[in-house]
């Protein structure tokens, strides 16, 4: 089959693959130590308006992940009278991490990472190992800095 979803890849076994995603984790947990939170929101709880906003978010539990965050160039927007810049990251970490905390990445979702809150607006992803579409491997999610919503704000859901 040409659409990689060969069961019986004779090249690239689930051996092979879960020695790829231990050293990737390897990686990430011990020797780039780049740790975030992950908050997801609890659309069950939120109380949402008319056009799906809400400015009082209640989140479920929130989760840890190792990851490698990359800065993004600030932006400068002139909306207003004043200058605003706009921080940005992309943090990319395994799938699997998703996967095993039974987590499924979502814009609008936010992201903790040194103290700062991050509201998730792209998701790229999951890319696949050895183009097998069987096989998630990693995701980017771009994220930017938030100043409507602060940790110290935060409402955890008591849901699991």
């Amino acid at each position: 089959m040409l659409d990689g979803s060969n069961p019986r890849n004779i090249f690239f076994s689930e051996k092979e693959k879960d020695f790829i995603i231990s050293i990737n984790k390897e990686l990430l947990g011990d020797v780039m130590q780049q740790q975030i939170i992950y908050y997801a929101i609890d659309i069950k709880n939120t109380k949402a308006n008319l056009y799906g906003e809400s400015d009082s978010k209640i989140f479920k539990r929130p989760v840890k992940f190792w990851a490698r965050i990359e800065y993004v160039s600030p932006e400068t927007n002139y909306i207003t009278t004043e200058a605003e810049r706009e921080y940005s990251i992309n943090v990319m970490m395994l799938w699997k991490y998703f996967e095993e905390a039974k987590v499924e990445p979502r814009e609008g979702d936010f992201i903790q990472y040194n103290e700062v809150l991050f509201e998730i607006y792209s998701i790229k992803g999951p890319a696949h190992i050895a183009g097998q579409r069987r096989e998630a491997f990693d995701t980017i999610l771009t994220c930017k800095a938030t100043a409507r919503i602060h940790v110290a704000d935060i409402r955890i859901t008591d849901e699991v």
